[in-house]
C-alpha cells in the first residue's frame, strides 16, 4: 500500500522537481526502511521497515523514466524507455534470486543489508557529474550524437583527449 501510495501522490514531484532530486530523496528514503527492516526485532519493527522501503521505492521507476526522458530528448522517447525498461526488469530478475541466495547462506540480515548497499550504489550514481562534466574534467574529446527524422550520424571525438 505505501508503494501505490507514493507512487501516485508523489508523481507530480517529480514533474515539479525532476527525477534526478527526487530520487535521490526516495533512495534515501528506500535505504532507511531497509535499514529498519534488517535491525528490526519485532514483527510490526518489520512491517514498518518494509512500509518505509516500499514508499522510497514507489517513486524510483517514475524518476529513473524522467532522467531517461530528459537525457534523450525528443529523439527515440519510445526506444529509450523501452531500454530503460528492459534493464529494469532484469534488474528485478536478478535481485530475486540473488537476494535469496545471500539469505538462504548468510541470513536474512545480510541479505537486507546487500539491499542497502545496491540502493546507496544507485544513489551514488544518481549523485555523480553528468558524463559530460567528467568528459570536460578528463581532459577534452566528445561524442557527437547528430539526429533528425531522416536519420543520425555519430561523430566520435578522444573521451580523454588521447
Amino acid at each position: 500500500m505505501p508503494f501505490l501510495l507514493a507512487r501516485s501522490a508523489g508523481s507530480p514531484l517529480v514533474d515539479r522537481y525532476g527525477g534526478a532530486a527526487v530520487v535521490r530523496i526516495v533512495l534515501l528514503i528506500e535505504a532507511t526502511g531497509l535499514a529498519v527492516l534488517t535491525t528490526a526485532a519485532s514483527a510490526p519493527a518489520a512491517l514498518t521497515g518494509v512500509a518505509v522501503t516500499g514508499a522510497g521505492l514507489g517513486l524510483v521507476y517514475p524518476c529513473t523514466t524522467t532522467i531517461t526522458l530528459g537525457r534523450t530528448k525528443a529523439l527515440r522517447p519510445g526506444a529509450a524507455v523501452g531500454t530503460m525498461t528492459s534493464f529494469w526488469d532484469l534488474g528485478i530478475l536478478a535481485a530475486g534470486p540473488l537476494g535469496g541466495q545471500i539469505a538462504a547462506h548468510l541470513g536474512y540480515r545480510t541479505a537486507f543489508a546487500a539491499a542497502i548497499a545496491a540502493t546507496l550504489g544507485a544513489l551514488a550514481t544518481t549523485s555523480a557529474p553528468p558524463p559530460a562534466v567528467w568528459r570536460r574534467l578528463l581532459g577534452g574529446g566528445s561524442l557527437e550524437v547528430c539526429a533528425s527524422r531522416s536519420g543520425s550520424s555519430v561523430r566520435y571525438g578522444s573521451v580523454l583527449g588521447i
